[in-house]
């Protein structure tokens, strides 16, 4: 069964024109040029690997919550601990995407010094696709593991009502440039952010994604979001639980149900850097992954995690492809904030 509407429709977008759209929306909102184009770089990046669902849509909640005072665009960042291998950011409420590049750039250099590098936030916004900050650290020849634990939107397995977030985690190692492997997944049956790209796009979502305010299966996008979302069956909720219990109770961060439900907080922040020559010679590491691809690609169909969007990825080095109606949405900001530019 189908849920796409037929009356979705993409338009091509310059990439230059797309940077230089969201850096001068991203100015008009306060923030700095360094922090500016991380968000931009992040945006750009996203949105070239096809995860439109937390791409440039995201800069209309961003600002919404910067408004009203649950971001802020000038933090003041704080190391609140830090030694060899480790690292706990305090990020005052910045841009999720700036504290948590920081905090993997942090990660990255401690690994290249040692075995591993583990950087670590709390008090920060939204950091996005947890994929960026993995992919940051395999282009430079890491092995690395993130998680983030979000505002409660999901219910506990067995549950009605949200309790948990959708606490994703994303998995990485890296390979040939651009054939890294790649995974970045939520603990919900789908999404928040594609949630909310069906009811940006009037579509319908299936009925097991997500219960309404009454605890009933829903199709509806809009009533999912009033509601709670399913949990990805026992793993996904237990590791849900996990992600939860580690940002909140251990880096002291926020639980999920103690978030405000704006699209653009988190509770906490973390990623594992691994240097994967502590354990053999790097090349004795790409011959052994190239001859496992090989194998599986032996199987019919068989892909390996991250495939599909490199393939985006490399097909969009000068447009991407975005909905009519996001585009809309964003050009409507433009305006309310007094920029020239348009999309």
């Amino acid at each position: 069964m189908s849920y796409h509407s037929p009356e979705v429709i993409d338009l091509k977008v310059d990439i230059e024109n797309l940077e230089r759209f969201c850096n001068e929306i991203l100015y008009k909102i306060g923030l700095d040029r360094e922090d500016r184009e991380i968000v931009t770089d992040y945006l750009i990046t996203v949105e070239r690997l096809g995860i439109s669902s937390h791409g440039v849509i995201r800069l209309v909640y961003y600002y919404r919550a910067l408004k009203d005072g649950y971001l802020n665009p000038k933090p003041r960042i704080r190391i609140l601990n830090e030694d060899s291998a480790t690292v706990l950011i305090d990020g005052d409420h910045g841009l999720g995407q700036v504290i948590a590049a920081k905090a993997t750039r942090m990660a990255i250099e401690k690994a290249k010094r040692g075995s591993i590098g583990f950087g670590n936030a709390i008090n920060l916004g939204h950091v996005g696709a947890l994929s960026y900050y993995t992919l940051m650290a395999v282009r430079e020849g890491f092995v690395s593991v993130a998680i983030t634990n979000a505002p409660a939107v999901m219910a506990p397995l067995g549950g009605k009502r949200a309790f948990l977030g959708t606490n994703p985690v994303s998995l990485g190692i890296p390979f040939k440039d651009g054939e890294h492997f790649l995974f970045d997944g939520s603990m919900s049956a789908a999404s928040r952010g594609k949630i909310m790209l069906a009811m940006q796009r009037g579509e319908k979502i299936p009925e097991n994604w997500a219960l309404n305010e009454r605890g009933e299966p829903t199709t509806d996008p809009a009533e999912a979001i009033k509601g709670a979302l399913l949990p990805d069956g026992v793993r996904g909720y237990a590791i849900a639980l996990f992600i939860d219990l580690f940002c909140g109770s251990v880096l002291g961060g926020k639980f999920g149900y103690e978030l405000p439900s704006n699209f653009a907080s988190q509770g906490g922040f973390s990623i594992l850097v691994i240097n994967p020559r502590f354990f053999r010679p790097y090349e004795e590491h790409l011959r052994s992954f190239e001859k496992y691809v090989e194998r599986l690609r032996s199987h019919e169909n068989a892909k390996l995690p991250g495939e599909i969007e490199f393939s985006k990825f490399k097909e969009s080095i000068r447009s991407v492809e975005i909905d009519e109606a996001i585009i809309s949405k964003l050009n409507e900001l433009a305006r309310e904030l007094g920029c020239d530019l348009r999309l």
